[in-house]
């Protein structure tokens, strides 16, 4: 669903809190012109999430049939162990179908062999064959609550960097998020901290209210959080404090264009989820009127899990520890892209609080 990413790319982070099951979502969407330097400018926006239109179709199976059939009928399934289930909106007709399925990863985008003394057992993965390392982070490099705001109060700011070199920015504390009305949802001077080899999401409520926090990389190949196609993956695992189960909070770990405007041609989220669900979602978004192909399975966000977005030439692939759990191929973005993290309040407020624990991340480009 769509959220909001980070300032430039949608702005202020928004992950739709979805009924993943045939809803419709509408959220509210927080942005900023992309981060170019200058002043981030804030604004609202209202965006519709066509989980169910006359024009969809869902199908589940023990295969995997790439979304290019025609425009008023998608059937995509999912090679998970896990159920899973896959719907695809298609709002213009006519809408071009692509030209044949994308190939398969040819490496790790897959979960990482053998264990290792990283806190989930599993270390960063070999860099696959015909990518490049552009940001590894095993966060051993401790950081205390507090050194995470950007002091400029732009989100361009570097606020940690890590073990392998890769730098981080951050919104800053008091930015408004997807479902807080205005009010703030960020606060990473009191969310973020990275201690005992993992980077802590610390989610609780500050000043009265949930706060959540939404980190992005500076990618080495480009010296920005821009790059088109490549791989995204992150390790994480929730621990709840209390029996709400973070109903709360909302992740949306998304790809987001450099032009606010595009999101709806080109925003990518994966994964995306309430976090008291045990079910995760993958959103491909394409066509600029609200068409979007879904990826949905179950999860246990109490475990370690691998979680893999394979952007490339025509398709998005989107795997679940080494499992394809959908690929979109309809009118792929082919601009530059950046990675958010973001994790936000999800418009309710019961008071719990909890963790989101990150055990590495690791961003290849091609070639």
């Amino acid at each position: 669903m769509p959220r909001l990413p980070a300032f430039g790319a949608r702005g202020l982070p928004r992950p739709a809190i979805a009924t993943f099951a045939v809803v419709l979502s509408t959220l509210v969407v927080l942005t900023t012109t992309p981060w170019s330097g200058g002043s981030a400018k804030l604004r609202l926006e209202r965006s519709t999430r066509a989980h169910a239109t006359p024009t969809t179709t869902t199908a589940t199976s023990s295969t995997t049939t790439s979304a290019n059939v025609a425009p008023t009928s998608t059937v995509t399934t999912s090679a998970s162990t896990t159920t899973s289930t896959t719907t695809s909106t298609v709002a213009r007709s006519g809408a071009p179908a692509s030209a044949a399925p994308p190939p398969p990863p040819t490496t790790t985008t897959t979960t990482p062999g053998g264990a290792c003394s990283d806190p989930s057992g599993q270390c960063l993965p070999p860099t696959p064959a015909g990518y490049s390392p552009v940001c590894l982070d095993d966060f051993t490099v401790d950081a205390p609550m507090g050194s995470w705001n950007d002091p400029t109060g732009t989100g361009n700011a570097v606020v940690y960097t890590g073990d392998h070199g890769c730098k981080w920015t951050s919104y800053p504390d008091g930015w408004p998020s997807t479902y807080t009305n205005g009010q703030p949802g960020y606060e990473p001077s009191q969310v973020l901290s990275v201690h005992n080899g993992v980077l802590d999401f610390y989610l609780h409520d500050v000043n009265g209210l949930p706060a959540g926090a939404n980190p992005s990389p500076i990618l080495s190949n480009t010296g920005s959080r821009y790059q088109t196609y490549g791989i995204y993956e992150i390790r994480a695992k929730v621990v709840y404090d209390d029996s709400y189960r973070l109903d709360d909070y909302y992740i949306a770990w998304l790809l987001w264009p450099q032009d606010d405007g595009n999101w709806q041609y080109a925003e990518s989220d994966f994964p995306e989820a309430n976090l008291a669900d045990n079910q995760v979602c993958a959103y491909a978004h394409y066509g600029g009127s609200g068409s979007q192909d879904q990826f949905c399975t179950n999860v246990d966000f109490t475990q370690w899990h691998t979680y893999t977005q394979v952007w490339g030439p025509g398709y998005r692939s989107y795997y679940l520890d080494g499992q394809l759990i959908g690929t979109s191929t309809n009118q792929v973005w082919d601009q530059p892209e950046r990675w958010q993290i973001q994790t936000e309040p999800s418009g309710m407020n019961d008071g719990d609080s909890g963790h989101v624990l990150v055990d590495w991340v690791a961003v290849y480009a091609p070639g």
